[in-house]
């Protein structure tokens, strides 16, 4: 599992962009519930998330794509927190 920090005001303003994002970056989208975590697909790799309430998004990979196939967790963690960077911006 990747964890990445996050306050409650920046996870908002995340799903919030998420939602209008497009391809590359998203393919397809599925918020979380109470009940079940959200999903993130895109050409290169296929995530559950979710929030814990206060400080961090959870993120579990379910299938890496491409070349993404050879990327470790920790490259994955950094191309997904330049991803929220830029959807910030």
């Amino acid at each position: 599992m990747i964890t990445i920090p996050l306050s409650p005001d920046q996870y908002k303003s995340a799903l919030a962009k998420l939602l209008v994002a497009h391809s590359p970056d998203v393919d397809s989208l599925k918020l979380p519930t109470t009940t079940t975590p959200g999903r993130l697909d895109n050409s290169q790799v296929s995530f559950e998330f979710q929030y814990n309430g206060s400080n961090a998004l959870d993120v579990t990979i379910l299938q890496k794509h491409g070349l993404a196939r050879f990327a470790s967790d920790s490259t994955i963690q950094a191309h997904l927190v330049d991803l929220l960077n830029k959807l910030g911006s």
